[in-house]
C-alpha cells in the first residue's frame, strides 16, 4: 500500500495487566452500572448473543507478528476469523477479548469475532491495508464491514503523514456506509505520546479514555483541529481495557435493539448507540468535570463515565420524533432518543416536554451526535484518488416554552467544530450553582438547529438521546398523585409500576412509584395511589384486597430492599 506502520504500540503494558488482574472485576462492573442492570433485568438482559464483531490489534512481536486472541481462553462455540493470517496468540489481544466478548465484560454471548492485525509488511492483509481500509489503493473502497462493532485497543501513525488523513477519512466513510460502531482507545499518559493517536481523530468513531484521567485527552490536531476528546471514559487502569468494556456495552444495546422491531434506527445507525452511551455517562466520580456552551465535552473525561444502566434505559425509553405541537410522552420525559434528518429547507427540530407541577427534573443529560460525510473523488483515471470531507454545523438548545412557543434560553451547546453537542444540568457540573441544577415545573423545548453554510451538504442525519430523574418535591402540588406513568389517569397500570419497584430503598422517582418524594417505594406510596385510584380496564387486584395482601407481608416496614 506504499506506506508502513511507523509506530505500533498496544495501549497498555504488561505491568498494568499484572496490577489489574481479575480481582477488580466486581468493582468495575458495579461502577459502570452493569451489576445493577443485571439485577434488574435478570436472564432477560442481552449479552451480545449471536452477534458478529471485529477486533483490530497491533502486532506485539515484529518477528512472530502475534496479534490474535487465544481461542482456548474462551468458552467453546466462539468462531474466530483471523483475517491477517494465523500467528502465535497475543496476551494483549486475549485480554482485550476477555473485556469485549469474554467473561470479564458485558457481552460474553458474542459468537463471531473477525480479528485483524492493524498493519504489517509481514501481514499484507492488515486492517489499514488491503485487509479492510485499502489505504493507498485509489482503485478500491474500504471492504464491507460484516461486524456490528470494531474495537481498536491500539494506537499508531503512518508514514507518509498524508496517509493518516486518508485512513481517518476511509474509516469515517466505511462507518457511514455500513453503520457499524468503531470504538477506539486513546493513548495512556506516560507512554511517551504527547498527541492524539491515529484513530482517535475519527469524527464518526467513539473515542475512549480513562476515568482516572490517565489517558492523553485534549484537542485534535490533524482532522478538524480543536475538537475535544475523548468522547467517554471507563473505570479501568489502561485504555486497552476501557475500550473493549465500552464495546461490550454497545453490544448489549445493539442486541436489545435487535429484539424490538420498532428500533430499526438504533440497529442500523452507529450515531444512535454513540449518543446513548454518551448521554448515559455519569460525572459524579470525575472531579472537575466541566463543559461550556462552545466546548461540549471535558478534555479529560469527555461526556463522563460509561454507565450501561443509564444507556440501556435511554434505549428502552423508545424513539420519539420531534414535534411542534406535542409533548414527549410522560414516561419518556426521563429516557428517550430519536434519529432524524434535518435539511437546509427545514433547519430546526423541537422536542417539547413538560415537568409536572410539584416535580423537578434532575441530572438532565442530553447528547446530539452526527457523522461527517466523506465523498471519494476521481482523478487521473483513479476512482478513489481523493477523499473529501463535509460536516454540517448542528447546535443544541434547551429553552423554556409555553404552549409550544420557544421562550428564553436555559442552556445551549454550540460548538462550531465538533460533531457532538452536550447539555448537562446536574450537580456534577461546577459551572452551575446548586439552585439551577434542576428543571422546575413547566414546559421546555430541546431544539436542534442546522447550518450548512460553507458545505456541499443540504441535509444531515443526527441522533439525539436524553435522560434525567423526575423527582417529587412538593406532593401537595402534584395534580394526580399516584399517576406514575403521567398519562393523566390513576389506574391499574400505575399500580403495576408501583408493584414492580416496591421495596426500593433509595433513589426512586415518581416514574418508579415514589408518590411522596422520599426516594422510597413503600406502603405510603401505595396509599397515595389507592386514594386517587379510578377503576379502569386493567386487571389488577382491587385496592382493598391488594392492601390486605401487602399488609400481611409487612408492607409498611422498609426492611426488604431491592434495586430499582
Amino acid at each position: 500500500m506504499g506506506s508502513v506502520l511507523a509506530r505500533r504500540l498496544p495501549v497498555c503494558s504488561l505491568i498494568v495487566l499484572a496490577l489489574l488482574g481479575g480481582r477488580a472485576r466486581a468493582s468495575y462492573l458495579d461502577d459502570i452500572g452493569l451489576t445493577q442492570l443485571q439485577a434488574e433485568q435478570g436472564s432477560a438482559l442481552a449479552s451480545g448473543t449471536g452477534m458478529r464483531v471485529c477486533q483490530v490489534e497491533a502486532e506485539l512481536d515484529a518477528n512472530t507478528q502475534s496479534y490474535t486472541p487465544d481461542p482456548n481462553s474462551f468458552v467453546s462455540g466462539k468462531v474466530f476469523n483471523f483475517k491477517s493470517g494465523t500467528y502465535a496468540p497475543s496476551w494483549h489481544a486475549t485480554d482485550v477479548g476477555e473485556y469485549f466478548y469474554g467473561t470479564w465484560g458485558a457481552a460474553p454471548g458474542i459468537s463471531t469475532v473477525d480479528v485483524y492485525a492493524a498493519n504489517s509488511p509481514a501481514a499484507p492483509l492488515g486492517w489499514m491495508g488491503n485487509g479492510f481500509l485499502n489505504t493507498g489503493n485509489a482503485r478500491s473502497l474500504p471492504n464491507v464491514e460484516a461486524g456490528r462493532i470494531e474495537n481498536h485497543s491500539w494506537v499508531g501513525a503512518i508514514t507518509p503523514s498524508s496517509s493518516n488523513t486518508e485512513i481517518l477519512r476511509r474509516l469515517d466513510y466505511a462507518i457511514n456506509r455500513d453503520g457499524f460502531l468503531a470504538v477506539v482507545g486513546l493513548n495512556n499518559a506516560g507512554s511517551g505520546a504527547t498527541e492524539m493517536p491515529l484513530l482517535a481523530e475519527s469524527y464518526n468513531a467513539l473515542s475512549v479514555g480513562r476515568s482516572d484521567g490517565g489517558a492523553i485527552g485534549g484537542y485534535t490536531a490533524l482532522e478538524g483541529p480543536g475538537r475535544v476528546l475523548p468522547d467517554i471514559v471507563a473505570p479501568m487502569g489502561a485504555t486497552s481495557w476501557a475500550t473493549p468494556l465500552v464495546s461490550g456495552s454497545a453490544a448489549v444495546l445493539l442486541q436489545t435493539a435487535d429484539n424490538n422491531p420498532l428500533w430499526t434506527d438504533a440497529r442500523s445507525n452507529s450515531e444512535v448507540i454513540k449518543s446513548m452511551l454518551m448521554a448515559g455517562a455519569t460525572k459524579q466520580q470525575l472531579p472537575g468535570w466541566s463543559r461550556t456552551t462552545t466546548r461540549p465535552l471535558d478534555p479529560n473525561y469527555g461526556a463522563g463515565q460509561l454507565n450501561i444502566y443509564n444507556s440501556y434505559h435511554i434505549l428502552t425509553g423508545g424513539e420519539h420524533a420531534a414535534s411542534t405541537s406535542a409533548n414527549l410522552p410522560g414516561t419518556s420525559l426521563t429516557d428517550g432518543w430519536d434519529f432524524e434528518t434535518i435539511t437546509s429547507s427545514s433547519t430546526q427540530r423541537q422536542y417539547y416536554f413538560t415537568v409536572p407541577a410539584g416535580c423537578a427534573l434532575r441530572d438532565f443529560s442530553t447528547v446530539l451526535n452526527w457523522n461527517r460525510t466523506i465523498t471519494p473523488v476521481a482523478k487521473y483515471g483513479l476512482p478513489y484518488y481523493q477523499w473529501n470531507s463535509s460536516l454540517a454545523n448542528l447546535d443544541l438548545q434547551l429553552s423554556q416554552a409555553s404552549n409550544f412557543v420557544v421562550g428564553s434560553t436555559v442552556d445551549a451547546s454550540q460548538s462550531p467544530i465538533d460533531n457532538v453537542e452536550h447539555i448537562y444540568r446536574g450537580a456534577a457540573d461546577p459551572n452551575l450553582p446548586t439552585s439551577t441544577n434542576e428543571l422546575g415545573p413547566g414546559q421546555y423545548a430541546l431544539s436542534v438547529s442546522a447550518n450548512f453554510a460553507g458545505t456541499s451538504l443540504t441535509s444531515s442525519d443526527y441522533a439525539l438521546a436524553w435522560r434525567g430523574s423526575l423527582m417529587v418535591e412538593d406532593p401537595a402540588q402534584v395534580a394526580l398523585p399516584g399517576d406514575f406513568n403521567l398519562d393523566g389517569k390513576v389506574d391499574g397500570v400505575d399500580f403495576l409500576i408501583w408493584q414492580s419497584h416496591y421495596g426500593t430503598a433509595s433513589g426512586a422517582t415518581l416514574l418508579n412509584g415514589d408518590a411522596n418524594g422520599d426516594g422510597n417505594v413503600d406502603g405510603v406510596d401505595f396509599l397515595t395511589w389507592q386514594a386517587a385510584y379510578r377503576p379502569g380496564i386493567t386487571t389488577v387486584p382491587e385496592p382493598a384486597a391488594a392492601l390486605l395482601l401487602l399488609a400481611a407481608g409487612s408492607l409498611l416496614r422498609r426492611g426488604r430492599k431491592r434495586l430499582a
